[in-house]
């Protein structure tokens, strides 16, 4: 066989000082047989070097004979009568048992039929049997039922195709187009058409079990390059470790824009394989992908389904079963993961999943599927980010899992996170179980990016569905904010008796989510216990972006034991575009008892800041303020009841202002500083219970508190991408607080989303990585809530090298 060029080999000889070639004293000569007969007669004399019958002739088998036996490179072609389709039984052939053998039929290409000219055929045999390696099998027609049409046991660095001219072999068997069965390493299977001799069109509507079929041994072995299609199976099987599959069509034509199914278009059942780049699998009539006891593997690249002509395959595009440690995307490389049937990715029984970089759309099903598995989707660097758009049911279903992670994803917004590319069911679905879900994060680009979804923006379901974290998500908006992004129902609900789960996180607003223009509720919570909504925005962004949620900014009904603490719940209630309408918070149902509304800044909602209906909260009544000024309240409440202050320009609760208990007769007074320029109370309890009342009745005070003025400077105020600039904002100043107590917080590029937490550390440093002229946002808080923001530009541009000549003494 011609000698491979392995470039490794060669990089180790010039390391090494070796010769990249033997030297020319002990290079082998090597044989040309030809063959000119199609019979199957035996070699008269294997070894003498001729190919010749006892009739003279040169057959296949007495071609191989001579080749197994002359210790050298050998080369078999065809004569000229092969320049047609000639048929030559393969089920007696002999194997290649010795090494360095090609068997070239390039030169008899069928120029009239696009196809080789020499065709080797039989029936419930292996046509061509390889026990030995460096061999190559060029130009070359299989075919026969049942049969398998190169079988290689034992060898390495065999090749199976070519890319030069005439080169590809064409399979039609019943059984396994090429199956590699051996312990060898480095087998090339390369630029073949398996289940069709055009590339458009399957042959008598298919043939063939298998395309290739990479049995438990081979590895780094690399499928390249193929069109698999009409295996009733699968169009490739990988059954061995380490291997690499790239560059294939599978399932459809070479025009990729008419089917031509396999049963799956690749099944992948062993560890640490690389699937791609630039494969095609679809039209497939179930998975794309299979993955089945497979651990360790990465699948980047490729397009599973091919959205161009929306072709997809018949069940999920990638199907994960009991396997770990799967990669899906990389951050270098995209799949398009579109139009099957089923899922775009399923899961079940699966840990460890990485799913970054893809972009699942237009799928039937759910985007992505996980059930009972784990894994992270998505990451805070763009190039991790997923997006997930257009599907037929849920953007991401997460049914009883566990420490899956889903941070930095656009679901239901397009490739630039702007236009309405809505799933059609919740673009997070979270039920049946699932535990220690972490939806977004409080890092940077952690948080996801959920809009124009039909139903539910996030939903979690079921009484076993607990301890999950929504944190730091935009709910409702297009990242540029230039218009509402609504999903159609609430922006997060809580149904079926789920439990413990956290929206939002303490106080740190950095974990808050915005919640926005939701066609429903912002938060809904139906019975559901024990629930918590923390420091998130709802109805708001808190930047002057206010987009209220059609119906109510929170509400419980017949849930239990929910806090709704630390949040900005203001602008809801706008369905009908008239005052008088839905409520901030409701809480309604005679089960919907000991619901703690606390601390938040509560306003501007079309309806009452909080509304209690049809017994919830147990009907408690809202404080009594008899008289109040800028410096102090007094009032009647129940006794024993947490009293909450609030200062107002209506009758909300904008600033939280304090807290205190009322005595046993049920009297208050309470002494500060308010903002007014109206105060409200509610009230909590009592007897340490959490039912908390509706706001009282406003009582005018008169403007008390003046807003913090925001100042900063920049340092320097231009540079470059390697330039780390100095923000200080000491310069804030309030009437009332000293500069050192105002809380600033800092948005780099004037995008609506602040990217650190508030703070009173007053100086931040901050680097570009792009050029361009950024404005930057200063927002500072005085001790009452009063904000005030400033702005200003830095320019970024590209550094250049001042190459100075080098004068030498």
């Amino acid at each position: 066989m011609t000698c491979k060029r392995i470039i490794t080999l060669l990089m180790l000889t010039t390391l090494l000082g070796l010769p990249a070639t033997p030297p020319t004293s002990a290079a082998p000569q090597a044989n040309t047989y030809t063959v000119n007969s199609g019979t199957n007669t035996a070699d008269a004399n294997p070894g003498d070097g001729v190919c010749a019958t006892a009739g003279g002739n040169c057959t296949l088998r007495a071609a191989i004979e001579e080749a197994n036996a002359d210790g050298t490179y050998s080369t078999i072609n065809f004569a000229s009568q092969f320049q047609g389709t000639n048929a030559i039984s393969g089920c007696t052939l002999p194997a290649l048992t010795a090494d360095n053998t090609t068997i070239d039929g390039s030169s008899r290409w069928d120029v009239a039929d696009d196809r080789p000219g020499v065709e080797i055929s039989g029936s419930s045999c292996d046509l061509l049997a390889i026990q030995s390696s460096n061999n190559t099998v060029l130009g070359l027609f299989f075919g026969g039922s049942n049969s398998t049409g190169v079988r290689i046991t034992g060898g390495s660095l065999n090749s199976v195709g070519g890319h030069g001219e005439g080169q590809r072999n064409v399979f039609l068997v019943g059984l396994y187009g090429v199956w590699i069965q051996s312990t060898g390493t480095y087998n090339y299977v390369i630029n073949n058409y398996f289940g069709t001799v055009d590339g458009e069109t399957l042959p008598g509507g298919g043939m063939g079990t298998r395309g290739v079929f990479v049995h438990a041994g081979d590895t780094y072995s690399t499928v390249s390059d193929n069109l698999i299609v009409g295996q009733s199976d699968a169009g490739i099987v990988m059954w061995s470790n380490g291997n690499t599959i790239s560059d294939n069509l599978i399932g459809i034509n070479d025009s990729k824009n008419v089917a031509l199914p396999n049963g799956v278009g690749i099944k992948l059942w062993s560890d640490g394989n690389s699937v791609g780049p630039d494969n095609v699998i679809a039209g497939n009539t179930s998975y794309g992908m299979h993955l089945f006891l497979a651990d360790d593997n990465i699948i980047y690249g490729n397009w599973i389904g091919y959205s161009t002509t929306g072709i997809g395959n018949g069940d999920d595009g990638i199907y994960v079963d009991a396997s770990l440690n799967t990669q899906i995307g990389t951050t270098t490389s995209v799949n398009v993961i579109s139009n099957n049937s089923g899922n775009g990715v399923g899961t079940i029984g699966s840990s460890g999943l990485t799913i970054e970089n893809n972009t699942i759309t237009d799928n039937g099903q759910d985007g992505v599927y996980l059930t009972s598995s784990s894994g992270q989707i998505g990451g805070s660097g763009s190039n991790q980010r997923n997006v997930i758009s257009d599907n037929g049911d849920d953007g991401v279903h997460l049914e009883g899992t566990g420490t899956v992670t889903v941070t930095g994803n656009y679901i239901g917004l397009g490739t630039y996170g702007v236009y309405d590319h809505g799933n059609q069911g919740h673009g997070v679905l979270i039920d049946n179980g699932s535990t220690g879900v972490i939806i977004g994060g409080n890092g940077v680009g952690e948080g996801n990016w959920i809009a124009y979804n039909h139903q539910d923006g996030i939903r979690m379901d079921g009484s076993s569905t607990q301890y999950n974290y929504i944190l730091g998500n935009v709910l409702g908006a297009p990242i540029n904010w230039g218009w509402k992004a609504s999903n159609g129902w609430h922006g997060v609900g809580i149904y079926g008796g789920a439990h413990d789960n956290w929206i939002g996180w303490t106080s740190a607003t950095t974990w808050g989510n915005t919640i926005l223009s939701s066609g429903w509720s912002g938060v809904a919570i139906f019975n559901s216990d024990d629930n918590a909504v923390l420091a998130n925005y709802i109805g708001t962004n808190g930047a002057g972006v206010n987009w209220g949620n059609a119906f109510y900014g929170v509400s419980v009904v017949n849930g239990s034991g929910n806090s709704i603490k630390s949040n900005e719940i203001a602008h809801n209630g706008t369905h009908n575009g008239t005052d008088g309408g839905e409520a901030g918070i409701r809480v309604d149902g005679a089960s919907a008892t000991s619901n703690m509304i606390s601390g938040n800044s509560i306003h501007d909602n079309d309806g009452p800041g909080i509304e209690l209906a049809n017994g919830g909260n147990n009907s408690l009544a809202a404080p009594g303020i008899t008289s109040a000024d800028c410096g102090s309240v007094t009032g009647s409440a129940c006794a024993n009841c947490w009293i909450e202050i609030f200062s107002d320009s209506d009758d909300e609760g904008r600033v939280y202002e304090g807290h205190f208990t009322t005595d046993p007769s049920g009297n208050f007074s309470w002494s500060g500083t308010l903002n007014g320029p109206k105060v409200t109370a509610t009230a909590k309890g009592p007897d340490g219970s959490n039912d908390t009342s509706p706001f009282s009745a406003s009582l005018d005070v008169g403007s008390c508190n003046t807003a913090p003025t925001a100042a900063f400077t920049v340092t320097p105020t231009s540079g470059y991408t390697t330039t780390v600039f100095h923000f200080d904002a000491s310069g804030c100043s309030d009437a009332e607080d000293a500069a050192s107590a105002l809380q600033v917080r800092w948005d780099w590029e004037n995008n609506g989303v602040y990217d650190t937490g508030w703070s009173t550390i007053q100086t931040a440093d901050y680097s570009y990585t792009s050029v361009g002229t950024y404005t930057v946002r200063l927002e500072v808080m005085d001790t009452l809530g009063l904000k005030d923001t400033a702005t200003r530009q830095v320019v970024v541009s590209v550094l250049h090298w001042v190459y100075l000549p080098l004068v030498l003494k």
